[in-house]
């Protein structure tokens, strides 16, 4: 099994969000919310198969959807965030991370 992470950073109102693997909500999250001080919300941190995977948040309520096919290794860590509207799903920078 591998690590998968995925931070919800910008943009999150008082949302509901579903973290779905390979078709399974896997994950939910309620009244998810950006803190404007540190621009991050919430983490999804679940256990998947190894192998390829398609990962995919959706914000419901706001009929919002993205995902991406991934190759979980020991470790893998996305992130998504809305802007203009449209919910953005991608890996995170190598020097990601919060104080």
């Amino acid at each position: 099994m591998a690590r998968l992470v995925v931070d919800l950073v910008d943009g999150f109102e008082g949302d509901d969000v579903e973290l779905v693997v390979d078709g399974e909500v896997v994950e939910r999250l309620e009244d998810v919310r950006t803190s404007l001080l540190v621009g991050t919300a919430a983490r999804f941190e679940v256990a998947v198969a190894d192998g390829r995977a398609e990962v995919a948040v959706r914000v419901p309520a706001r009929s919002l959807e993205a995902a991406v096919t991934v190759e979980p290794g020991e470790e893998t860590h996305l992130v998504a965030s809305i802007d203009g509207g449209r919910l953005v799903v991608g890996p995170a920078p190598p020097s990601f991370g919060f104080a």
